[in-house]
């Protein structure tokens, strides 16, 4: 049964949707945040407690978040210490990647410093008020992408893995997924995960939960089963899902115990893929683990469904039962995209809302940058631009943020067999097949539902002018001879509002993609609110490719004002030519000549008020000791700081403050005495590039 929303109007107050809920009362958190803190690790080496805090705690004060869910899994590895679980990127001695070694040297030295992170998580979460659950994921496919995350228990037991063919298979973890000859379908992305038929896979994983419920003061468990969703070589069988389930029920039985001890609940949250039955042939009985009581809150999907996730289903199986729906959303999006995703799941009835990936190591951007940048790098928190985390203050209370800008981007993944996790494997392997976009536009109707939540009349009554304009991306629409688009049964008029060629974006996602997009303005009565249908009825065509419609957003600005151009800002440089570059950064000396052009960048000289050089090193360690002189000059140690690019990327700018008159006009020289290398990383730094900037 959906549960039903009110509406009213108050004088005082913004009006906003406000769930129902059964007479049990409400749910125990309503605003999940994931923290992806097996990202932290890599950060520059080295972490300190103080920094760890900064950079996952930070985030979290003063905002309406009431649950941490922190993850430190990797495939089979963690970034933290466990007793029954190993290291993330623990498995080898040697490490050609510097990002890599961070990770695990990074983790060990929290450690070492009496900041495990499930202490500090705990230490932390309950200081702010909020319920702290550890996440364990069930099964993760990033070690058959990235050789170094698999595990000693992975490399030691390849028969307990989905791919085993008998006791002589042996995977190739060196080549891993590259290494195939066919790259498409399910088989080819979970070869190197858990098979559950295995006692030992079950009490590999069982020791590792345990562990996290007993060892610190945590708020009870969540079991990520959807984060690479496949467990069993076969589907459907019965035997495979009272596996799974005398599993939830030990963990159960844990929890309550620890309960009885602590004098308060222990919570089991559990992420499911989107579809019941789907979950029921993966061997995941959920209906029996409601039946039953085994879990108190389920997030159905990963979130890459986001705007077509239906709810109708789970709402009904949790009917009348202490156990809640919580909708989830994967990757960091706009903060207007986020706000119609949470007004549309609490309109279907959601009882709560999560983020997961929205941390900003890998997707924040600064006051200087355009958040549709993507991954412009590694973003401190002090240095976020102030909107980054809005909806971390926003999506617990929607009053907060009922009549805000907002928009309804809905998803569209390829209907076609390409190589790797995306496409059809994506719609399948996540049982998100039943996304709509992109449809190929052939002759006849093509219908594509979509939810929108906005109180359009209620907004005008308190005095706003909301303006919704829809968004298509229609490729090849030139070959459109005539066709008509319907919202409700209503047609669109042909002359449409604006025509972009080419609407730019440099963040990557499943909603983006160049132009020509096309836009018309919607009066009040073409929506409703609740679920809408949006039209193509395609009457001829001209030859050539069939078009398709790629995406579909639909923008309400209850706040009109203009979206400025995308640019990235970046500070003025010196002109530098004729680099000599790469230079691999054996020990010993190097030369690097390059030539300044006086001419060109006297206007930088001029206007700056101090310089600086910018040395972009790959495969750069903390350990790696060396020195660089200019023109004679030796820049000094203490002044250089280093920066990790990109946290996930082996290159570093390393920077020293310059002097002007340390130049010379024409050839340049600096030379770079490495004396000593890190002798853990089995590939030597290299100089990749030269910059002196201005600021």
């Amino acid at each position: 049964m959906r549960h039903t929303f009110l509406f009213a109007v108050s004088a005082i107050a913004v009006i906003c949707l406000v769930p129902s809920y059964t007479a049990l009362g409400g749910p125990p958190f309503r605003l999940i945040y994931e923290a992806e803190w097996n990202d932290i690790a890599c950060v520059d080496y080295p972490i300190t407690p103080e920094k760890w805090a900064a950079e996952c705690i930070a985030p979290l004060v003063n905002t309406q978040v009431d649950c941490l869910l922190y993850n430190l899994c990797s495939s089979d590895g963690y970034c933290c210490q466990l007793n029954n679980g190993e290291y993330l990127m623990d498995a080898f001695d040697k490490l050609p990647d510097a990002w890599v070694w961070r990770y695990r040297e990074n983790t060990k030295r929290l450690v070492a410093a009496g900041a495990n992170p499930p202490k500090m998580a705990c230490k932390y979460g309950h200081r702010l008020g909020m319920k702290v659950i550890p996440i364990v994921r069930m099964n993760d496919m990033h070690d058959m992408f990235y050789l170094y995350e698999v595990s000693r228990f992975k490399l030691a037991n390849p028969q307990l893995l989905l791919g085993s063919t008998g006791p002589d298979w042996k995977p190739d973890w060196g080549q891993g997924f590259r290494g195939l000859e066919n790259k498409k379908g399910i088989d080819a992305v979970t070869w190197g995960m858990f098979d559950f038929a295995h006692q030992e896979v079950r009490d590999h994983k069982l020791a590792i939960i345990e562990e996290f419920i007993t060892r610190w003061d945590n708020d009870g468990i969540s079991l990520d089963f959807d984060r690479d969703p496949r467990f069993f070589k076969e589907e459907g069988r019965a035997e495979n899902t009272a596996l799974i389930t005398d599993m939830m029920r030990r963990i159960r039985a844990t929890l309550d115990r620890v309960a009885r001890e602590r004098g308060r609940p222990q919570y089991f949250h559990v992420r499911v893929i989107p579809e019941i039955d789907v979950c029921h042939a993966r061997g995941m009985d959920v209906r029996t683990w409601v039946e039953e009581g085994l879990v108190d809150v389920i997030t159905p999907g990963c979130g890459y469904m986001t705007f077509s996730l239906e709810l109708a289903e789970w709402l009904e199986l949790v009917d009348g039962r202490d156990c809640w729906i919580i909708a989830g959303n994967n990757q960091w999006k706009p903060t207007e995209e986020t706000r119609a995703w949470a007004k549309l799941m609490y309109q279907r009835g959601a009882h709560g809302v999560q983020l997961f990936n929205y941390g900003h190591l890998l997707y924040g951007y600064g006051p200087g940058s355009d958040h549709r940048a993507a991954r412009p790098g590694s973003v401190w928190y002090h240095e976020l631009h102030p909107n980054y985390y809005q909806v971390l203050h926003e999506l617990h209370d929607l009053a907060a943020f009922s009549f805000k800008n907002c928009r309804y981007a809905l998803e569209s993944y390829s209907h076609e067999l390409r190589d790797g996790l995306a496409a059809l494997t994506q719609r399948r392997l996540r049982a998100v097949d039943t996304i709509v976009l992109p449809v190929e536009l052939s002759a006849g109707r093509h219908a594509i539902p979509f939810g929108f939540a906005e109180d359009l009349q209620t907004a005008r009554s308190l005095a706003l002018d909301p303006k919704v304009t829809l968004w298509t991306l229609i490729s090849d629409v030139d070959n459109l001879a005539n066709y008509e688009i319907l919202i409700n049964g209503t047609v669109l008029p042909l002359r449409s509002l604006q025509t972009i060629e080419k609407r730019d974006t440099f963040r990557d996602g499943y909603t983006r993609s160049d132009g020509p997009w096309i836009a018309w303005r919607l009066p009040d009565q073409f929506l409703r609110i609740g679920e809408n249908e949006l039209a193509v009825v395609v009457h001829k065509l001209r030859q050539g490719t069939a078009p398709q419609l790629k995406n579909v957003e639909i923008d309400v600005r209850y706040l009109d004002f203009e979206q400025p151009p995308l640019e990235e800002t970046t500070p003025p440089s010196v002109t530098i030519e004729k680099v000599i570059q790469p230079v691999d950064l054996q020990v010993g000396n190097h030369r690097v000549v390059f030539r300044i052009d006086q001419e060109k960048s006297a206007s930088v000289f001029a206007r700056s008020d101090r310089l600086r050089l910018n040395l972009r090193i790959n495969n750069y360690t903390y350990y790696d000791d060396f020195d660089v002189q200019l023109n004679g000059h030796r820049l000094p140690e203490e002044s250089r700081t280093t920066r990790a690019k990109f946290i996930m990327n082996n290159d570093s700018w390393v920077t020293y403050p310059l002097d002007e008159e340390w130049f010379r006009p024409g050839d340049n020289e600096m030379v770079i005495n490495m004396r000593k290398l890190n002798p853990v990383i089995s590939v030597p730094p290299r100089l990749l590039d030269v910059k002196i900037l201005g600021e």
